[in-house]
């Protein structure tokens, strides 16, 4: 996504397992946006989002801004206490600021997973 004439990229990871036993299943869901310049405070927003097979969305994390001159940041939002193999994929949203107002833009989601081992 070009903004400003800026290059922006985004992408998502999601990583699966366990802790323990069974009953400690988690996913958590990254959301990573990257340019090449350093971008002054409060530029870039990132929300991370974990959906499930049904692209239904089941935790959403907070907004999270940077805070400081950066050319990337990245967050996570974490599922866990769940039973069963679901299958999860990680997607987020962006927010770029372009002169007094934020563009918003959705990230491409990861493939579905549901290995815990």
């Amino acid at each position: 996504m070009t903004v400003d004439s800026e290059d922006f990229t985004a992408f998502n990871t999601l990583y699966t397992g366990r802790e323990g036993n069974d009953a400690h299943k988690f996913a958590r869901g990254y959301i990573d946006i990257d340019t090449y310049y350093n971008q002054p405070a409060n530029k870039m927003g990132v929300q991370p989002v974990i959906y499930n097979n049904s692209d239904i969305a089941v935790v959403t994390g907070n907004w999270y801004y940077n805070t400081s001159n950066v050319s990337g940041m990245s967050h996570s939002v974490t599922l866990s206490g769940f039973s069963g193999s679901p299958y999860l994929k990680a997607k987020g949203n962006i927010k770029i600021k372009y002169s007094n107002f934020y563009i918003n833009y959705s990230s491409n989601a990861t493939i579905l997973l549901n290995d815990y081992s």
